[in-house]
């Protein structure tokens, strides 16, 4: 595996503007010490960073490429092709990554923290249950016969929570990236794609998923009024466990829908909580557009509002507090930023201000 210097515009190693893959995954919080093995890639002038092996192998990273490279020659790896350790080129790239996404020929999403089987089992549990709540006719059954669909409720709830263990799905670099390509394919640790249970020639897509969780989640909510007694509980963690994983960004163009979901997200470092989630919106901000003006998270946060209320004024301010604000986020949109600090678990962190 060869890393290729871009030459002009688009030429790496004499081919203009050639088709690639791009890959979703998450490594930024498992970096092993110094000197640990790491992948080794020709044409690099940098360290790639060592990956503690209980996150993932060298041996299971090189046959994720691999698989990778079955479609297309080319690949986009941040690890690949960026200086993890130059900070400005590190940030000038970050500033890139909508268009090095969207352009990307072939999406694939990594999810390496089950074995194949294990991943595979999660996803056909859940993607049959989706159909099971569908055909539900709650109102015709009896109050025995509505017992029924407690043991249904209570798989799928365990199985999104086990699904939901992959670091994946709680790093904010990686939602970003399942926005800009909601079309990844999904592999699991052995770099093997998933399919769906009932037509294995269809692999199993991000946005498939996300679709099927939104699907159970409105379900649920239509028939709250038929639910049995005990069953209430457990369909309102289900519903919270799908709204706070943030499995319905698929459904919405609202861009606050996105922003939201990075209250529950986390990143390795405190300026990542925009870096991390502003090619979302297409912006430049910081030190990704300016890589010689170090810049606080206060004074990012303020670049994230001042570009959000420009960009769309209407919308941005589209939300009613329902108490008085922080003397020190007064600005609607400053209110709305500072849930960007920190992921919160429960949603009445967010009870003073009310979406129109």
């Amino acid at each position: 595996m060869t890393s290729l210097q871009r030459a002009g515009e688009s030429t790496y190693g004499g081919v203009v503007s050639p088709k690639y893959a791009i890959l979703t995954y998450t490594w930024g919080r498992f970096r092993a010490p110094s000197g640990s093995p790491a992948l080794k890639i020709k044409g690099v002038t940098w360290r790639v960073p060592p990956i503690q092996e209980q996150h993932f192998t060298v041996n299971a990273f090189q046959n994720l490429i691999a698989v990778m490279g079955r479609t297309v020659d080319f690949a986009w790896i941040d690890v690949c092709c960026i200086d993890q350790e130059d900070t400005a080129t590190k940030m000038f790239e970050v500033g890139r990554q909508a268009g090095i996404f969207k352009q990307a020929t072939h999406a694939y999403a990594w999810l390496n923290f089950h074995t194949h089987d294990q991943l595979q089992s999660l996803f056909d549990n859940i993607f049959d249950l989706d159909s099971v709540i569908s055909g539900w006719d709650l109102w015709e059954l009896t109050e025995i016969e509505k017992q029924s669909v407690l043991p249904k409720l209570q798989r799928v709830f365990s199985d999104l929570q086990s699904l939901m263990q992959d670091p994946w799905f709680t790093s904010l670099w990686t939602l970003q990236e399942a926005v800009l390509r909601r079309d990844a394919m999904i592999l699991s640790s052995e770099g093997r794609p998933l399919s769906l249970k009932f037509r294995r020639e269809h692999s199993i897509r991000l946005e498939m998923f996300c679709n099927s969780c939104w699907n159970m989640h409105e379900d649920i909510v239509g028939l709250a009024a038929e639910w049995p007694s005990n069953a209430i509980s457990l369909t309102q963690q289900l519903q919270h466990l799908i709204r706070k994983s943030g499995l319905f960004f698929t459904m919405t163009n609202n861009p606050n829908v996105q922003y939201g979901m990075a209250h529950h997200r986390v990143t390795r470092h405190p300026l990542d909580r925009v870096y991390a989630i502003m090619q979302i919106y297409g912006f430049r901000l910081g030190e990704s557009l300016h890589p010689e003006i170090p810049v606080t998270l206060d004074e990012l946060e303020l670049q994230l509002a001042e570009q959000l209320t420009f960009r769309s004024p209407m919308l941005s301010q589209w939300f009613v507090h329902t108490a008085q604000p922080s003397k020190d986020f007064m600005l609607c949109t400053l209110l709305w930023t500072s849930f960007l600090r920190a992921p919160q678990t429960p949603l009445e962190h967010l009870e003073n201000w009310s979406p129109i």
